[in-house]
């Protein structure tokens, strides 16, 4: 996608101007490209190492456009991920810089997500991560198979779930209290707590909302840093059928 000078620099005087001190956004404003930062799939700057990175990368067997989506907060510009066939999991990803926000101290990651639509039998799910990376591209198709996973919640069939340590080597998922359907668009809040190696989670359906206690990370090392943020919708037990998942108003506040 070829875009004018100027219109580069227009894209990056909004990015600045949205961006608060001590924020890092995807709202995805600039719509698909690589010359601005809040575009899809983007590139480095406003506090992101480079741009997003898919995994697998992009075929013909998914699609990945921006677009405004009425069922989101203020018919908001949302980034769609589309599985037309092939691949069971699809995971997109971000390396965050450490200025503005410093991911070794506490912090917060907000967003809006959706699973869109579904048609296969088997179970389908969002696992979102914050892990530990110096590098995009070094991880598990599912961030929470990354030893350096710190945090992970996951929506499953049962409702919303948040990994923790048991303090022993193990890793449990534990409930979040919030039940989770297609077409439903919910709003999350991570609270990050490095220095305790813990977080804790806010979830909100439109009608309801659901606040964890505090929840112990689930990788122990002390020199591991959640800079590393990724978004999977995948399939469990099969690859069938399409479908569709969204992500908007991605923001990392300190």
């Amino acid at each position: 996608m070829k875009t004018s000078w100027i219109s580069t620099v227009a894209l990056a005087l909004l990015f600045s101007a949205t961006c608060q001190a001590g924020e890092v956004i995807a709202k995805f404003a600039g719509g698909e490209g690589e010359s601005a930062p809040d575009e899809f799939p983007g590139c480095a700057g406003g506090g992101w190492s480079g741009g997003w990175v898919t995994k697998p990368e992009l075929n013909d067997d998914f699609s990945a456009k921006v677009a405004e989506n009425p069922a989101f907060p203020d018919g908001e510009k949302a980034l769609e991920i589309r599985r037309l066939a092939g691949i069971k999991a699809i995971t997109i990803s971000r390396l965050l810089e450490s200025n503005p926000v410093d991911a070794s101290k506490p912090h917060t990651v907000s967003f809006d997500i959706q699973a869109g639509e579904y048609s296969g039998e088997a179970d389908f799910r969002f696992t979102i991560s914050g892990s530990s990376a110096t590098e995009t591209g070094g991880w598990e198709t599912r961030g929470s198979q990354a030893a350096t996973a710190l945090w992970t919640i996951a929506a499953q069939r049962n409702g919303w779930v948040a990994s923790s340590s048991e303090g022993d080597g193990t890793v449990k998922f534990k409930s979040l209290g919030m039940k989770f359907s297609l077409g439903i668009v919910y709003s999350v809040q991570v609270s990050v707590n490095p220095e305790s190696r813990s977080y804790a989670v806010l979830i909100s359906n439109g009608s309801g909302e659901s606040q964890s206690p505090e929840i112990l990370f689930q990788a122990e090392g002390a020199g591991l840093v959640p800079n590393h943020l990724s978004f999977c919708g995948w399939i469990q037990g099969g690859a069938e059928g399409p479908y569709a998942w969204s992500l908007a108003n991605l923001a990392v506040k300190q």
